[in-house]
């Protein structure tokens, strides 16, 4: 097809009819018919042209929403909680586990861990609160979730 297409164009005529719907099509009568002051210099740099000084959007003047790290609390908040009594490290390690798993099960997966083993991290952990009822030493154990 790509052959008879060239042979087609090889002849005069064709060449002709062609390249005056190709003119017309890309507008270079148009162009040429324009007078010679709407005419500039092609710029011959790769330098980018910035098209407007500003970018005003309708919510540049609306103030900033509120926050909160109820969904993600902070070593801080954390330790008050240990203190408080209203969580322990136990429940802060089964919580990373559970959002990591369920992280994991999204589609595409974006899960943080690769191999689970709830045994190995709960140990830790366990330790630090018989440590506080008085039983064995936190530093008893060597077993950190890696």
């Amino acid at each position: 097809m790509l052959r008879g297409i060239v042979r087609a164009t090889e002849r005069e005529s064709v060449r002709k009819v062609i390249g005056g719907l190709m003119r017309k099509d890309l507008g270079v009568d148009e162009a040429r018919a324009l007078p010679q002051d709407a005419r500039a210099a092609l710029p011959l740099s790769a330098r980018p042209w910035q098209a407007r000084g500003t970018h005003p959007r309708g919510s540049q003047e609306l103030s900033l929403p509120a926050t909160t790290r109820d969904y993600t609390p902070t070593a801080a908040q954390i330790t008050i909680r240990y203190r408080d009594g209203g969580t322990n490290p136990l429940d802060v390690t089964e919580r990373a586990l559970r959002l990591a798993r369920n992280l994991a099960g999204q589609k595409p997966s974006m899960g943080p861990i690769l191999h689970y083993d709830d045994e190995r991290c709960e140990m830790p952990p366990r330790a630090v609160i018989d440590g506080a009822r008085g039983g064995p030493s936190a530093r008893s154990t060597e077993c950190w979730c890696p």
